[in-house]
């Protein structure tokens, strides 16, 4: 397969994973009950289009060591990812880094799961 289509298939299934549970955890874990669900959609579709892009064609070109790589960009997305939370949401930031965790991580674990050979 492609390359470019692995990488939208794999941005479409992140869009698709992280997307509900930013909603879930912005819903029942938040002080905040005023969340439009449009501002949610767009905050969770932003934040993967600004990560995952990096992540396919930025990083493997200077990370050659695959965990090393693993590492370095899961924890970029975490990170960046929380940032773009805490702006478009206006959440505490420890909040927002728990938020980009967890959808990270879920989206990580289905998306090795599901291409796991």
């Amino acid at each position: 397969m492609d390359y470019e289509l692995m990488f939208l298939k794999s941005l479409l299934l992140t869009v698709a994973i992280e997307m509900p549970i930013l909603c879930v955890l912005s819903w029942f874990f938040s002080n905040r009950n005023d969340f439009k669900l449009a501002r949610l959609l767009m905050t969770g579709f932003f934040a993967s289009f600004a990560t995952l892009p990096y992540i396919w064609y930025i990083f493997p070109y200077f990370i050659c060591n695959k965990v090393f790589y693993v590492v370095v960009s899961e924890s970029f997305a975490v990170v960046a990812e929380s940032f773009i939370i805490f702006f478009m949401l206006r959440i505490k930031y420890t909040k927002s880094l728990i938020f980009s965790f967890v959808c990270n991580a879920a989206s990580f674990l289905i998306g090795i799961s599901i291409n796991w050979k």
